[in-house]
C-alpha cells in the first residue's frame, strides 16, 4: 500500500482504523479528496471522499455536506455510484461510496478526443436516466461534468458520482464563481447554468444544462462558451446563444444535436422540463425513434398488423379485377371467387390474431413501467418517406398496369401461346398485380399527404384511446414523488394508501374507515416527532447552562423534560408501529394471505392509540405550564403503560 504525506490522509486513516484501510489518493478537487480504500470486514474496494478540511471547518457547510450526502445515499440506481455510508469525526466529514473500476469521461476525452455519435447518445441516455431518477426524489446534482461521470471498465456503463454533494457555498469563493486564486477559470464554471452562476435557486434543469455542456464537449471537442474567467463565460451566456453543436459535429443525428442545443438554452424555461423528456428526445429518430425494450415488441406487432392490412387491401383489389377479367359463369370465375373468400377469411383471422398479440404486448409494456406516450408511439409510429419516392404520374401508371394485368389474366389462354410462355404469363398476371397495387397505393398516399392525415386523425387518436383503455387509470396517473428524506410515518402512510387503492372493491368497502385512521396516525406521528425535536433542543440549551449550584426549580424542569421526552418517544414508536402493522396487514390482504376481518379488528386498537396520543398532547400542555414548578408524574405513568399494537 502506498502512503500519502498529507495530514488529511493520516487523520482520516486514524478515524477509519479497524474498518477501512486507505490505499492511495485517486482524485482531488476544490471540495475534497477521494481515496481508494479497502473495506476490512467485507474485503471489497471502496472510494472515500473526504470533505476538504478548510471547508469542513465551517459548521454550516459541514452540516449541509452531511445532510445532502445522506439524501444522496438513498438514491439506488444502476447509473448512480451508490453511497454506503456518511460519517464525521472531529474536524473530518466523509462518505464511503462504491469503487467503480474504469476511467472518468474527462480521462476518456483526453485520451481519445471526440466520441462517436452512438457513444454520446448512450452516455446521455444513461446519465439522463440517473438524473431523472434523482430529480423525481428531490435531489439535484449541481455539478454534472466529465470528471463526475465514470465509465465502467468492461461494460462501459456510465455512472454519475458525487450526487447532491457538489454545492457552491460562499465558504469557497473560487468554487462558487468558478475561478482559482490565480484567476484561471475552474472546470466547474464552464458547466454552470446561468442561473446557478448568478447564485439564483436551481432545479433539475440546471443539471440538464451541465449535461448538455458535457455532451457538447464530447461531440465537438470544445466548450460552447469559453473564456479566461468565469465572469467572461457568464457575459457570453447573457449576450449570445452557444453555436449549435451541429456546426462543429455534423456527424451527429439531428435528434441528438437538437436535444443538446435545447439543454444549452440560456433561459431555463426553454430547456427540457425533465430529464426523462431529454432522454426521450435523444432516442427519437425521424420515424419515431428508439423505444424502451418493452415497447419494441409493440412496435413490431403494430407494424406487422398494418402490413397485413395493406396486403389484404392490395389482394382484394387485384382479386376484384382478376374476377372481372374472367368470363361470367365460367369455372375460372367461380374458382377465383372461392379463393378470394378463403383468402379474405385467412387475412381477417391473421389480422385479428396479430392485433391481439400487439395489444397484449402493449399491456405488458404498461405494467412494466413504460410510459403511455411511448406505448402510443409504438402502436402508431409516425409516417415515413419511401426510400425511392414515386411521382404521381408513375404511381398512376403502375396502378393502371396492375389493373390491366389482372384483367388480362382471364384471356391469356385465348392468345394461342406456347404452353411454357402461357404458364409464365399466367403466373405474372396472378402475382404481379397485388405487388404493384400495394406499391402504387403506398406511394400515392404518402406523396399526396394522406399518410400524415391518416396518422394525425386516425391512427394516433385510436392508439391513444387504446393505451388509456389498456392501462386504465394506472397508465396515466402521475406518480407523486416523496422526498428522499421524508419521515418514516409519511412513507408508511403513503404505502398504505397505495396498497389500499389496489384492493378489490369489496375489501375497500369493509375497510372504508382505514384510510382516515392511517392518515390520522401519520399526522399524530408528525406532531409527536416535531415535539420530540423541540424537546431535544430545549434539553441541549438546559444542559449547556447546567451548573452545580443550579436552583431546585431548574433541576426539576430539566427532569420533567426528560420524562416528557421518554413519553413522546414512546408514543411516537407506538404510532409508527401501528402504521407498520396496518401496512403489513394490507400487504397480506393484497396478496390474498389474510382476510379483511383481521384488519377490521385492529381499527378499534388504532382508535384507542389515537386517543392515547391525544392524551400525550394534553400532558405536554400541562408539562409546559408546570415544568418549572415540580416534576409531573402523569407523563412517566403514560410512558410506562403498555401500548396495544
Amino acid at each position: 500500500m502506498s502512503t500519502a504525506p498529507d495530514p488529511a490522509f493520516v487523520a482520516l486513516q486514524t478515524a477509519l482504523a479497524g474498518r477501512f484501510s486507505l490505499e492511495s489518493e485517486i482524485g482531488r478537487g476544490g471540495m475534497g479528496i477521494v481515496y481508494l480504500a479497502r473495506d476490512v470486514i467485507l474485503e471489497r474496494p471502496v472510494a472515500i471522499k473526504l470533505l476538504a478540511p478548510a471547508i469542513a471547518a465551517r459548521t454550516d457547510v459541514r452540516r449541509r455536506f452531511l445532510r445532502e450526502a445522506r439524501i444522496a445515499a438513498q438514491c439506488f440506481h444502476p447509473n448512480i455510484v451508490p453511497i454506503h455510508g456518511v460519517e464525521e469525526s472531529g474536524d473530518l466529514a466523509w462518505f464511503v461510496m462504491a469503487y467503480v473500476p474504469g476511467e472518468t469521461l474527462a480521462d476518456r476525452l483526453r485520451r481519445v478526443g471526440r466520441l462517436p455519435a452512438e457513444s454520446i447518445r448512450r452516455i446521455g441516455r444513461e446519465i439522463g436516466w440517473a438524473l431523472s431518477y434523482a430529480h423525481e426524489r428531490g435531489v439535484v446534482h449541481r455539478d454534472v461534468k466529465p470528471e463526475n461521470i465514470l465509465l465502467e471498465h468492461g461494460t462501459d456503463r456510465a455512472l454519475i458520482a458525487d450526487f447532491g454533494i457538489a454545492f457552491h457555498e460562499d465558504a469557497a469563493a473560487a468554487t462558487r464563481v468558478g475561478t482559482s486564486s490565480s484567476g484561471e477559470v475552474a472546470g466547474t464554471a464552464r458547466f454552470m447554468a446561468p442561473e446557478q452562476a448568478l447564485g439564483e435557486p436551481v432545479d433539475g434543469r440546471a443539471d440538464l444544462y451541465a449535461l448538455g455542456v458535457t455532451l457538447y464537449l464530447a461531440a465537438a471537442g470544445r466548450y460552447p462558451y469559453d473564456g479566461n474567467s468565469a465572469f467572461a463565460i457568464i457575459a457570453q451566456q447573457s449576450v449570445a446563444r452557444a453555436p449549435s453543436v451541429r456546426t462543429l459535429a455534423p456527424q451527429l443525428p439531428e435528434s441528438l444535436a437538437d436535444a443538446i442545443d435545447q439543454c444549452l438554452a440560456t433561459n431555463v424555461v426553454d430547456r427540457f422540463d425533465t430529464a426523462a423528456r431529454f432522454v426521450a428526445a435523444i432516442e427519437r429518430t425521424p420515424d419515431g425513434g428508439e423505444l424502451p425494450v418493452e415497447a419494441r415488441e409493440v412496435r413490431l406487432g403494430a407494424s406487422g398488423t398494418m402490413t397485413l392490412v395493406e396486403w389484404s387491401i392490395a389482394i382484394a383489389f387485384a382479386g376484384f379485377f382478376l374476377v372481372v377479367g374472367e368470363r361470367a359463369g365460367s369455372l375460372g370465375r367461380g374458382l377465383l371467387v372461392g379463393m378470394l373468400q378463403a383468402v379474405s377469411m385467412l387475412a381477417a383471422a391473421g389480422i385479428a390474431l396479430r392485433s391481439g398479440e400487439t395489444l397484449l404486448a402493449a399491456r405488458r409494456a404498461l405494467t412494466h413501467g413504460v410510459s403511455p406516450q411511448d406505448v402510443a408511439d409504438a402502436l402508431a409510429p409516425g409516417p415515413s418517406a419511401l426510400r425511392q419516392p414515386m411521382g404521381p404520374t408513375k404511381s398512376a401508371a403502375v396502378l393502371a398496369s396492375a389493373f390491366l394485368l389482372a384483367i388480362a389474366q382471364g384471356h391469356v389462354d385465348q392468345w394461342g401461346l406456347p404452353s411454357a410462355i402461357e404458364t409464365i404469363l399466367s403466373l405474372m398476371t396472378w402475382l404481379l398485380p397485388p405487388v404493384m397495387i400495394k406499391r402504387s397505393l403506398t406511394a400515392t398516399r404518402q406523396t399526396g399527404g394522406f399518410s400524415a392525415w391518416f396518422y394525425s386523425f386516425v391512427r394516433k387518436p385510436i392508439a391513444t384511446r387504446l393505451v388509456s383503455w389498456l392501462g386504465g387509470k394506472s397508465a396515466s396517473r402521475a406518480w407523486r414523488p416523496i422526498p428522499a428524506d421524508a419521515p418514516t410515518e409519511i412513507l408508511l402512510g403513503q404505502a398504505a394508501e397505495e396498497i389500499f387503492a389496489r384492493l378489490p372493491e369489496a375489501a375497500r368497502r369493509d375497510l372504508q374507515a382505514l384510510p382516515a385512521a392511517a392518515a390520522a396516525l401519520a399526522q399524530d406521528a408528525i406532531i409527536l416527532r416535531r415535539r420530540a425535536l423541540e424537546i431535544s433542543g430545549e434539553q441541549r440549551v438546559r444542559r449547556a447552562a447546567t451548573r452545580p449550584d443550579m436552583p431546585r426549580e431548574q433541576r426539576q424542569a430539566t427532569e420533567a423534560l426528560d420524562r416528557e421526552r421518554e413519553a413522546v418517544h414512546g408514543r411516537l414508536g407506538a404510532t409508527i408501529a401501528a402504521l407498520e402493522a396496518i401496512r403489513l396487514d394490507l400487504l397480506r390482504i393484497d396478496t390474498g394471505s389474510t382476510l379483511p376481518g383481521s384488519l377490521t379488528e385492529q381499527l378499534e386498537v388504532v382508535r384507542d392509540l389515537q386517543r392515547r396520543v391525544d392524551a400525550v398532547r394534553d400532558v405536554e400542555q400541562v408539562l409546559v405550564r408546570r415544568a418549572a414548578v415540580a416534576p409531573i408524574t402523569p407523563a412517566a405513568r403514560l410512558a410506562s403503560e403498555p401500548t396495544p399494537v
